[in-house]
């Protein structure tokens, strides 16, 4: 696998074509399964990874993810879909990994048609492995409020349904 990757980048470079297939495959997930789909070092530059997915059977959606090889805090992710794209800037001199799930759907099993490809030419900065991404201040102070909103509401229900028969106990009427 590393030196039909190795091929493929030095094709690439010396043709001009600035992608690299990885993978083209038809995929078949059963209910509650996680599938690793690919693992492959990236060693001579840095490259964008590429990764489309689309579901030809199963209600739910996958997650497709992107892993450094020793890490299990994913580098990016989708949420669960039917149909979708990712695109990860990678760093060089590592390894990654690909990796998919169907952990949503309960019975039968998905069929995703998968294509995994490298760009070069293309990247960004890398980001850090396990940096996760934050919410604006306006919609984490929402968050807040009506987290603490909603557990005032279930704390005040609760001491109304509760303290009539905590008195009774109490007064020994029981």
């Amino acid at each position: 696998m590393r030196g039909l990757l190795l091929i493929g980048l030095f094709a690439g470079v010396l043709l001009g074509a600035p992608r690299v297939v990885l993978m083209q495959e038809l995929v078949r997930l059963e209910a509650m399964e996680k599938k690793t789909l690919l693992m492959f070092p990236l060693e001579q530059q840095g490259a964008q990874l590429e990764v489309k997915f689309e579901s030809k059977r199963g209600g739910e959606g996958v997650r497709v993810a992107v892993f450094d090889k020793t890490g299990n805090v994913a580098l990016a992710g989708s949420t669960y879909e039917l149909s979708g794209m990712l695109r990860v800037p990678l760093a060089r001199e590592r390894e990654y990994r690909v990796e998919i799930e169907n952990m949503r759907q309960r019975l039968g099993h998905a069929l995703v048609d998968v294509d995994v490809s490298l760009v070069f030419g293309k990247t960004v900065a890398t980001p850090e492995p396990g940096a996760a991404r934050g919410l604006e201040p306006g919609r984490r102070l929402y968050t807040i409020w009506a987290s603490l909103g909603l557990f005032g509401l279930m704390a005040g229900y609760a001491a109304i349904r509760l303290t009539p028969p905590v008195l009774r106990r109490l007064r020994g009427e029981i």
